[in-house]
């Protein structure tokens, strides 16, 4: 019965993984990264959840159970990595790369080199059981380590009262918790039995949870423009003291694009570069000057406001200040650039 009960769990979480899957690519419009990663993530849960059922119904198979799991995982350190990061950090990549290494390795030994049956468990087979329950702590361990690090960093450094990273903060939180939860339960079964039930109902849970939260990200996730080429994120690419990572984080993250007072000179030297190479820079990943940049992030902010709901009592002019306008004549002009239309209309909307 128990076993029955855990197959209609996993059946659900596959189609609900195929729901979370198909939104994501309706929804992102902008970010190709942020889209393949939370996709990455959503299918792994449901491939996790096919190979239990593989498993209950047609046996036990080596390759399939091998991988989902790492997949699920390597997308949601990378995801972190690039939405708080700027880029994928190269300490994430050493980690991919250690990961399917070892995996492939094990792979090909127990297929061509000491070939061992795929319906064969490794972990049953002493002492190749005893060297793969050592290396699989050891990563499982790691990636503990990695995801309470995240952790630190969003409780300690991302403590603006800008309303998106208030959003993003919270979701963040969430997941990592859910994340190192499933860790945990993974690092008992890996100590105290892989297939004991118990273990799996836990797993199938979060995974549900993990798709929930997925599902109902925040949605300014969905029209993200970040840009930067795959290359430069792993090389960290700087001139003169000028990184991605240094800029992204004092235009967005402190949310420069707010001060009122913003201006080219000021975010330059804030950053330890000159106008020229920041203005280059600007243009290069977002089409955009340094002015249309800040505009175009004071109007996503401006909107949010709105949407969000908890500022229905203040006037335009206040919100406008709010997003860092001076003056209303600014802000129409940049809204009407950047969203169409008026705030009022957008107001009016919203409210019915």
């Amino acid at each position: 019965m128990g076993v029955q009960v855990l197959n209609y769990i996993c059946g659900g979480i596959i189609l609900y993984s195929l729901v979370v899957f198909a939104d994501l690519l309706i929804t992102i419009k902008n970010s190709c990264k942020i889209q393949i990663l939370l996709s990455l993530m959503t299918l792994g849960i449901g491939m996790e959840a096919a190979v239990q059922l593989y498993y209950d119904f047609g046996g036990f198979n080596r390759l399939l159970m091998a991988y989902p799991a790492i997949i699920s995982f390597i997308a949601i350190i990378s995801l972190f990595s690039y939405i708080y990061h700027y880029k994928i950090k190269r300490y994430i990549y050493v980690l991919v790369i250690a990961i399917l290494t070892a995996q492939v390795f094990c792979s090909i030994y127990f297929t061509y080199i000491h070939p061992i049956t795929l319906h064969t468990d490794i972990d049953t087979i002493q002492p190749y059981g005893l060297y793969k329950k050592g290396v699989r702590l050891f990563f499982q361990m790691i990636m503990v380590f990695v995801i309470l690090n995240f952790y630190k960093k969003i409780t300690a450094k991302y403590g603006s009262d800008n309303v998106y990273f208030n959003r993003l903060k919270k979701w963040s939180l969430y997941l990592v918790s859910l994340i190192t939860f499933i860790l945990l339960n993974n690092i008992a079964r890996n100590l105290i039995g892989y297939y004991l039930p118990v273990f799996l109902y836990i797993k199938s849970i979060a995974g549900i949870l993990i798709l929930v939260c997925v599902q109902y990200r925040p949605k300014f996730l969905n029209r993200a423009t970040f840009k930067e080429s795959l290359w430069s994120a792993f090389n960290n690419i700087a001139d003169d003291g000028f990184t991605q990572e240094k800029f992204f984080s004092f235009f967005f993250t402190e949310c420069y694009y707010l001060n009122k007072d913003a201006n080219l000179e000021g975010c330059a030297a804030s950053i330890d570069t000159d106008n020229e190479e920041i203005s280059s820079y600007i243009y290069s990943k977002y089409g955009l000057n340094f002015t249309d940049l800040v505009n175009k992030n004071r109007i996503a902010y401006f909107v949010e406001l709105i949407i969000d709901g908890k500022h229905n009592d203040y006037t335009i002019d206040a919100l406008g200040q709010l997003s860092g306008f001076g003056s209303r004549q600014n802000l129409y002009k940049a809204f009407k650039k950047f969203h169409g239309g008026a705030p009022s209309d957008l107001i009016k909307a919203t409210s019915n």
